[in-house]
Protein backbone atom coordinates (compact mmCIF):
# COMPACT_ATOMS: atom_id res chain seq x y z
CA UNK A 1 0.00 0.00 0.00
CA UNK A 2 1.08 3.46 -0.79
CA UNK A 3 -0.04 6.76 1.17
CA UNK A 4 -0.96 9.59 -0.76
CA UNK A 5 -2.45 12.79 1.28
CA UNK A 6 -2.50 10.51 4.15
CA UNK A 7 -4.82 7.47 2.85
CA UNK A 8 -3.59 4.26 2.41
CA UNK A 9 -4.02 4.16 -1.46
CA UNK A 10 -4.07 0.51 -3.08
CA UNK A 11 -1.36 -0.40 -5.67
CA UNK A 12 -3.76 -0.98 -8.35
CA UNK A 13 -6.67 1.97 -8.14
CA UNK A 14 -8.84 0.19 -11.05
CA UNK A 15 -9.78 -2.37 -8.88
CA UNK A 16 -11.89 0.38 -6.64
CA UNK A 17 -15.55 0.02 -7.60
CA UNK A 18 -17.25 2.21 -10.19
CA UNK A 19 -19.59 4.62 -9.70
CA UNK A 20 -20.68 7.14 -6.88
CA UNK A 21 -21.62 6.07 -3.40
CA UNK A 22 -25.24 6.36 -3.91
CA UNK A 23 -25.33 3.92 -6.93
CA UNK A 24 -23.08 1.45 -5.47
CA UNK A 25 -25.19 1.59 -2.35
CA UNK A 26 -28.42 1.36 -4.39
CA UNK A 27 -26.51 -2.49 -6.44
CA UNK A 28 -26.04 -3.33 -2.93
CA UNK A 29 -29.96 -3.01 -1.86
CA UNK A 30 -31.05 -4.88 -5.12
CA UNK A 31 -31.31 -8.61 -4.71
CA UNK A 32 -29.30 -10.57 -6.26
CA UNK A 33 -30.33 -13.25 -8.45
CA UNK A 34 -28.98 -16.62 -8.61
CA UNK A 35 -29.69 -19.71 -10.76
CA UNK A 36 -33.02 -17.94 -11.94
CA UNK A 37 -34.31 -17.73 -8.36
CA UNK A 38 -35.03 -14.58 -6.68
CA UNK A 39 -32.50 -14.54 -3.82
CA UNK A 40 -32.70 -12.34 -0.68
CA UNK A 41 -29.65 -11.04 0.28
CA UNK A 42 -29.56 -11.69 3.77
CA UNK A 43 -30.67 -15.52 3.71
CA UNK A 44 -31.35 -18.13 0.58
CA UNK A 45 -33.78 -21.02 0.52
CA UNK A 46 -33.19 -23.85 -2.12
CA UNK A 47 -35.37 -27.72 -2.43
CA UNK A 48 -33.19 -29.79 -0.45
CA UNK A 49 -33.18 -32.32 -3.20
CA UNK A 50 -32.34 -29.95 -6.31
CA UNK A 51 -29.50 -30.91 -8.57
CA UNK A 52 -28.68 -27.12 -8.46
CA UNK A 53 -27.72 -27.62 -4.71
CA UNK A 54 -24.59 -25.37 -3.86
CA UNK A 55 -21.85 -28.31 -3.97
CA UNK A 56 -20.68 -27.90 -0.59
CA UNK A 57 -19.41 -29.99 2.12
CA UNK A 58 -22.32 -30.16 5.07
CA UNK A 59 -23.11 -31.63 8.15
CA UNK A 60 -25.85 -31.89 10.83
CA UNK A 61 -25.58 -29.09 13.26
CA UNK A 62 -26.04 -31.63 16.36
CA UNK A 63 -22.56 -33.53 15.37
CA UNK A 64 -20.87 -30.52 16.70
CA UNK A 65 -23.52 -30.04 19.46
CA UNK A 66 -23.65 -31.93 22.98
CA UNK A 67 -26.26 -33.93 23.25
CA UNK A 68 -27.20 -36.26 20.21
CA UNK A 69 -29.74 -35.87 17.53
CA UNK A 70 -31.37 -32.39 17.56
CA UNK A 71 -34.34 -32.59 15.85
CA UNK A 72 -37.59 -30.56 16.38
CA UNK A 73 -40.84 -31.50 15.01
CA UNK A 74 -43.84 -29.34 14.31
CA UNK A 75 -46.50 -31.44 15.26
CA UNK A 76 -46.55 -35.32 15.63
CA UNK A 77 -48.21 -37.11 12.66
CA UNK A 78 -46.24 -35.80 9.75
CA UNK A 79 -42.63 -36.67 10.83
CA UNK A 80 -40.80 -33.39 9.95
CA UNK A 81 -38.23 -32.78 11.71
CA UNK A 82 -36.49 -29.14 11.68
CA UNK A 83 -32.64 -29.97 11.83
CA UNK A 84 -30.03 -27.50 11.65
CA UNK A 85 -27.31 -27.77 9.11
CA UNK A 86 -23.83 -26.63 8.88
CA UNK A 87 -22.23 -25.82 5.17
CA UNK A 88 -18.52 -25.43 4.99
CA UNK A 89 -17.12 -22.59 2.67
CA UNK A 90 -14.46 -23.98 -0.35
CA UNK A 91 -10.96 -23.57 0.98
CA UNK A 92 -12.32 -23.36 4.58
CA UNK A 93 -12.93 -20.03 4.45
CA UNK A 94 -16.08 -20.04 6.96
CA UNK A 95 -18.67 -21.72 7.66
CA UNK A 96 -22.40 -21.00 7.11
CA UNK A 97 -25.43 -21.61 9.25
CA UNK A 98 -28.59 -22.94 8.14
CA UNK A 99 -31.61 -25.19 8.49
CA UNK A 100 -33.45 -28.08 6.53
CA UNK A 101 -36.50 -30.40 7.21
CA UNK A 102 -36.03 -33.20 5.05
CA UNK A 103 -37.58 -30.67 1.55
CA UNK A 104 -36.30 -27.55 2.09
CA UNK A 105 -33.70 -25.51 3.24
CA UNK A 106 -32.88 -22.26 4.29
CA UNK A 107 -29.37 -21.00 5.07
CA UNK A 108 -28.11 -17.46 6.24
CA UNK A 109 -25.03 -15.78 4.35
CA UNK A 110 -23.56 -14.54 7.67
CA UNK A 111 -19.76 -16.32 7.85
CA UNK A 112 -18.69 -18.25 10.84
CA UNK A 113 -15.29 -18.50 11.59
CA UNK A 114 -15.80 -21.42 14.04
CA UNK A 115 -18.08 -24.36 13.31
CA UNK A 116 -19.30 -24.57 16.95
CA UNK A 117 -20.63 -20.75 16.57
CA UNK A 118 -22.28 -22.23 12.68
CA UNK A 119 -23.80 -24.92 14.57
CA UNK A 120 -25.58 -23.41 17.37
CA UNK A 121 -26.92 -20.25 15.14
CA UNK A 122 -28.07 -23.03 13.23
CA UNK A 123 -30.04 -25.21 15.63
CA UNK A 124 -31.42 -21.68 16.70
CA UNK A 125 -32.57 -21.18 13.49
CA UNK A 126 -34.11 -24.49 13.11
CA UNK A 127 -35.91 -24.03 16.89
CA UNK A 128 -37.27 -20.84 15.68
CA UNK A 129 -38.57 -22.06 12.04
CA UNK A 130 -40.22 -25.04 13.81
CA UNK A 131 -42.24 -22.50 16.32
CA UNK A 132 -42.78 -20.34 13.42
CA UNK A 133 -44.67 -24.17 11.46
CA UNK A 134 -46.75 -24.29 14.90
CA UNK A 135 -48.08 -21.41 15.01
CA UNK A 136 -48.80 -21.07 11.09
CA UNK A 137 -50.36 -24.43 12.07
CA UNK A 138 -52.31 -23.60 14.72
CA UNK A 139 -53.60 -20.01 12.94
CA UNK A 140 -54.68 -22.22 9.62
CA UNK A 141 -56.76 -24.54 12.03
CA UNK A 142 -58.34 -21.58 13.73
CA UNK A 143 -59.24 -20.54 10.20
CA UNK A 144 -60.69 -23.51 9.44
CA UNK A 145 -63.03 -24.38 12.23
CA UNK A 146 -64.42 -20.37 12.01
CA UNK A 147 -65.22 -21.14 8.65
CA UNK A 148 -66.97 -24.19 9.78
CA UNK A 149 -68.65 -22.00 12.63
CA UNK A 150 -69.81 -19.36 10.07
CA UNK A 151 -70.99 -21.77 7.38
CA UNK A 152 -72.99 -24.15 10.30
CA UNK A 153 -74.84 -20.57 10.96
CA UNK A 154 -75.63 -19.41 8.03
CA UNK A 155 -77.29 -23.38 7.37
CA UNK A 156 -78.88 -22.63 10.70
CA UNK A 157 -80.29 -19.48 9.62
CA UNK A 158 -81.74 -20.86 6.02
CA UNK A 159 -83.39 -23.05 8.29
CA UNK A 160 -85.06 -20.93 10.35
CA UNK A 161 -86.21 -18.54 7.37
CA UNK A 162 -87.60 -21.82 6.02
CA UNK A 163 -89.73 -22.89 8.71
Amino acid sequence: MDKFAGFNWPKRPWTLPYGSFESRAEALRKPKVWQNLYVNPSYTGFPWADPWLPVLEWSYADTFLRGGKRAYRADDWSGTEFRGIVLVLPNRRGFLAGYTDDVWARVDYDIYDDRRDAAVCADQMAMCACEREIEYQAQLAFEEEEIRRLEQEEREEDETQEL
